[in-house]
């Protein structure tokens, strides 16, 4: 009797340290464009061989990502993107830890830093 209350007891505490890491967290971050130009980029985050395909976000549009809990994620973007030659940066953004990716994290702005350029912030 003592045996069995023993291997219910810890069959219990695996099921429940199981269940306790199996629990997901994402890191996630929302990238807005304030400018009054659109901006294209590229997203990379740390555990993936490749960066993203180029994106671009219009003036007033946002762009949601959501990574790997303990990933960075990394945008390179062109600041110059009104005219001439491109200006191209690589930032490592900050990113919220959150346990559901629809839960907010933290949000990075591109604004205007002249008439043809940007620089992105976070908020």
């Amino acid at each position: 009797m003592l045996r069995r209350t023993a291997l219910k007891a810890v069959v219990g505490l695996f099921v429940l340290t199981a269940g306790a890491s199996s629990a997901s967290a994402f890191e996630k971050v929302e990238i807005v464009n304030q400018s009054n130009l659109p901006v294209t980029f590229t997203l990379k985050w740390s555990n993936l061989p490749q960066s993203s395909a180029t994106i671009t976000l219009l003036p007033g549009e946002s762009f949601p990502q959501t990574g790997p809990n303990g990933e960075q994620l990394t945008i390179t973007y062109n600041a110059n993107c009104g005219s001439g030659l491109p200006v191209i940066r690589s930032v490592v953004l900050k990113t919220a830890k959150v346990n559901n990716p629809n839960q907010p994290g933290y949000r990075s702005s591109f604004v205007n830093t002249g008439p043809v350029t940007v620089g992105l912030t976070a908020n």
